[in-house]
């Protein structure tokens, strides 16, 4: 639906409700969701618009929003709905989010934020089973094995076939059974938030408020916890973590009798899961969509991966896994160099075309591609075969065409002027991409002639990267 259109159902709620139309309209950034968020302001009364076609969807979020508030726990009111229920106003709760505050300021006193948003967790876990089968959206929902298993295939299928690397799929889908095996026993009889992370808690008035838990449905407690924790950017220390962890198993012992010891080892199980899960995610919304903050989440999901498997708080016994998972968390198909903010930073990569383009970690979708496959291929001879574009022998082969050396110029040639053009219009990130048939010579060599000359423009940042080198 066009903007236009949203803009009019909008402001027909807020007019309704207020008298008047709102002064300012302004659409917030769009989340991993497909629901579009707008802020309306006017006559001292700002609120949040939601455009939302999914009305099932809808009425679960009205459902809950209603059963919360009645039992104490600060989520924002539903202000006026329109008769589709695909629009609707709710309070505008602010700018400032959780992750805001961890990600803001390095000295934080994180119990002091995390202690009271565990407080309101076991409360909605508790609380939040009769919400969630009062509602007819809702009820029958539960994080079954099969959501479990679900889960783990959007690991494999989104960011392990395209990490590069190479795995068994039988052994694979045995370990994937050996873990679901280990957590069938877990009660799965609470309120699962399903997306328990610190994006979808507001801090407003001196306290958390909960959003975005239209997704919940029966589950064990230990996954929300997991997902709080141990969310890639929000980056809480390892020490803060285990503190939080004793606090919230001391505050969900006054509502449920639990095996603190189990608790623990099942807990990091979860863990494990979310961490697959939301690296499927990234993989999906990353490298597939191409949304740069979803790349840019990659590197800091597989430090967690990391931590866990070098540290063995995944303990049942599957070597097969964990061999697989550290592969995976040193894969340097997403170690990247993060964008460096005040200079444009310019990434030139050569790659091969058999295999996959180099991710753009920007989000802004690539840059140049050029394609040196109609170039004279020194792969073809047995003296080159096992060199690169940056041994001498084939740089010298390369040296003498002619045809080499007008395919550079001509590059370079656009290259330069975008460059110039980005510096001064502000722009942070350029990609410039050289692929042929196996990423080894005639694009390795392209690369690193221009990457030779761009280093001379003391005004940019210069990132050479052999994707098949590597």
């Amino acid at each position: 639906m066009k903007i236009s259109d949203i803009k009019q159902n909008l402001y027909k709620l807020y007019r309704d409700k207020y008298g008047s139309d709102p002064e300012n309209f302004m659409q917030l950034p769009q989340s991993g969701s497909s629901r579009t968020y707008f802020r309306l302001s006017g006559n001292m009364q700002t609120v949040i618009g939601v455009y939302a076609l999914n009305v099932a969807e809808n009425r679960t979020f009205f459902d809950f929003t209603n059963g919360f508030r009645s039992n104490g726990i600060d989520v924002p009111s539903i202000i006026n709905v329109d008769d589709s229920e695909k629009f609707y106003l709710i309070d505008d709760l602010g700018k400032k989010s959780l992750f805001d505050v961890f990600t803001g300021n390095d000295d934080i006193d994180y119990e002091t934020y995390i202690y009271p948003v565990i407080d309101n967790l076991v409360k909605i876990q508790h609380n939040g089973v009769e919400i969630l089968n009062s509602s007819e959206n809702a009820k029958n929902r539960v994080f079954s094995r099969s959501m479990m298993y679900s889960d783990l295939n959007y690991f494999k299928f989104y960011f392990l076939k395209i990490s590069g690397v190479e795995y068994n799929d039988i052994e694979l889908d045995k370990s994937f059974a050996n873990l679901l095996d280990s957590l069938e026993d877990i009660p799965s009889n609470y309120f699962m938030y399903r997306d328990f992370q610190s994006r979808n808690i507001l801090w407003y008035e001196d306290k958390p408020w909960f959003i975005d838990y239209q997704g919940a449905m029966l589950g064990p407690l230990q996954y929300d916890l997991a997902s709080l924790l141990f969310q890639a950017k929000a980056r809480i220390p390892q020490h803060v973590k285990e503190r939080a962890l004793e606090y919230y198993i001391n505050k969900v012992s006054e509502y449920v009798s639990i095996d603190k010891d189990k608790f623990r080892a099942s807990f990091y199980k979860f863990v494990l899961l979310r961490v697959l899960q939301t690296l499927g995610a990234y993989g999906f919304r990353g490298v597939v969509e191409r949304k740069g903050h979803f790349l840019q989440s990659i590197p800091f999901a597989l430090e967690n991966l990391k931590w866990l498997l070098e540290n063995n708080y995944v303990t049942y016994d599957d070597t097969y896994l964990r061999t697989l998972l550290l592969d995976v968390a040193e894969s340097k198909m997403y170690n990247h160099t993060p964008i460096t903010e005040g200079k444009l930073t310019v990434y030139v990569n050569s790659f091969s075309y058999r295999k996959s383009f180099p991710i753009d970690w920007s989000g802004n979708g690539g840059g140049f591609m050029f394609d040196c496959r109609s170039l004279h291929n020194p792969g073809r001879y047995i003296e080159y075969k096992h060199l690169t574009g940056m041994d001498r022998p084939v740089q010298e082969f390369l040296g003498k065409s002619n045809d080499v050396a007008l395919f550079i110029d001509n590059a370079w040639d656009l290259v330069n002027r975008s460059v110039n053009h980005y510096i001064d219009r502000g722009f942070n990130s350029l990609q410039v991409n050289f692929g042929c048939t196996g990423g080894q010579h005639r694009s390795v060599y392209c690369a690193e002639k221009i990457a030779e000359k761009l280093k001379q423009n003391n005004q940019i940042i210069v990132i050479l990267r052999h994707k098949e080198q590597e």
